[in-house]
């Protein structure tokens, strides 16, 4: 019984995340409408209708499989990698950091591709809307020439 608690932890942390984001994803894309324009929308729902009329529903979820790229992993060894290590420490604040740090560097590459989608987009610099259907992962991966630069801004990650 003890022996399964490993691979359920992990596929109950990722299955989770994934419904988090699918969740979340159309509240982040009206939210960054509302902060960058704020005269976009007078509501949240005012936005949400707006977003959807301008660009459709699917608009919506549009960015969600980078945004899975970097939080499933985290999710996964932030929850599933707090049970493992409060098991041996025994100090839940401990536990809590390790687990927190694991997680920062596990999804660390993932962030910095997305952080490339969005931040090197024309788009998104000039209305604050990253245009992921634009986007290639396939690019941003090839741009990348030392294995280094998929952890930059490591630390200050792992700090926050």
């Amino acid at each position: 019984r003890t022996r399964h608690r490993v691979p359920v932890w992990v596929a109950s942390s990722a299955c989770a995340e994934v419904v988090a984001c699918l969740a979340l994803c159309p509240m982040e894309a009206t939210k960054i409408r509302l902060v960058t324009d704020p005269l976009y929308a007078s509501s949240t729902l005012g936005a949400l209708r707006r977003v959807i009329s301008e660009n459709g529903v699917t608009s919506l979820w549009q960015g969600v499989a980078p945004i899975l790229v970097r939080q499933v992993p985290y999710t996964v060894a932030k929850l599933a990698g707090y049970e493992v290590i409060s098991q041996h420490l025994r100090n839940p604040l401990a536990a809590g950091v390790l687990a927190g740090s694991a997680a920062a560097v596990v999804s660390q590459p993932g962030d910095v591709v997305l952080a490339r989608l969005c931040g090197g987009s024309a788009q998104a610099r000039l209305t604050g809307v990253c245009a992921l259907e634009d986007a290639s992962v396939g690019a941003v991966l090839s741009s990348i020439t030392n294995p280094a630069q998929l952890f930059v801004g490591l630390y200050p990650r792992a700090c926050m």
